[in-house]
């Protein structure tokens, strides 16, 4: 079983343009998921699914510089883009993480690609977490059934919407998150300028390079410093429940 952690790449973007090459310290948003994604022992490759069109050449210099793998695909397309990643590197499995979070939940990642192999399950995702920190681990047969079954919106930028909405068609796994960690008022997402404020606030205090950021750490900085959660908490409510291209607040 070979399992590779795919991520959608593209400059284009109405809130933010080229959000995944933005800086927040020594990294770029992308450089700073791929460098946390790279701490996970049961990941076999990384790939960097691709957008054509103009401007989007630029990950390909990204990918050599991190030493990860690419590919390229139709920009509208994002689940066909992540079952090419997974297909370049002969991968049954896809860790789905999205270019615009830079910090992820990898506590558990290593057991819950366990729990997903060994009850064979289509999807799996932990379920509670700030905005911006989940982690699929998706079959890729599930993704190519998305494809064939499904329409345009299933094949969009929320990867895993098929699933969402025919979950008695699929073995789905999704443990809670810790107590602790289950906050819907924390956005930890970049797709707004301040969302990236936040961050360049917030990294500044708890990051130096080479360190492995958890997001129980920023967690535990933010309800230390309201004034900082405050540059973007208006979006939790502003944007609600129901957005489509929020794949983490689709599941909740």
């Amino acid at each position: 079983m070979r399992i590779c952690a795919a991520i959608a790449c593209r400059v284009q973007s109405q809130r933010l343009f080229g959000k995944p090459l933005q800086m927040i310290e020594d990294k770029t948003i992308l450089g700073h998921l791929i460098f946390q994604l790279k701490f996970c022992g049961r990941i076999d490759a990384i790939v960097l699914a691709i957008a054509s069109g103009c401007g989007n050449e630029v990950f390909v210099d990204l990918s050599k510089e991190e030493n990860v793998d690419y590919v390229f695909g139709d920009m509208h397309n994002v689940t066909e883009r992540l079952v090419a990643a997974a297909e370049s590197v002969k991968a049954d499995q896809i860790v789905r993480v999205t270019s615009e979070n830079p910090l992820i939940y990898k506590e558990n990642l290593s057991e819950l690609i366990d729990s997903h192999l060994n009850g064979d399950c289509d999807y799996s995702s932990t379920k509670g977490l700030p905005d911006g920190t989940m982690v699929e681990i998706i079959k890729k047969d599930a993704l190519i059934r998305s494809i064939r079954e499904g329409t345009d919106k299933h094949r969009h930028h929320a990867a895993s919407q098929f699933i969402f909405d025919n979950q008695d068609k699929f073995k789905i796994f999704r443990p809670l998150a810790p107590e602790k960690l289950r906050r819907a008022d924390i956005r930890l997402t970049i797709d707004l300028p301040e969302d990236l404020m936040l961050f360049r606030k917030m990294y500044k205090e708890i990051y130096y390079p080479g360190k492995l950021v958890m997001v129980e750490e920023a967690v535990e900085y933010l309800d230390k410093h309201p004034e900082v959660n405050a540059l973007n908490s208006w979006a939790v409510s502003f944007f609600g429940d129901g957005r489509n291209w929020d794949y983490g607040r689709m599941w909740d």
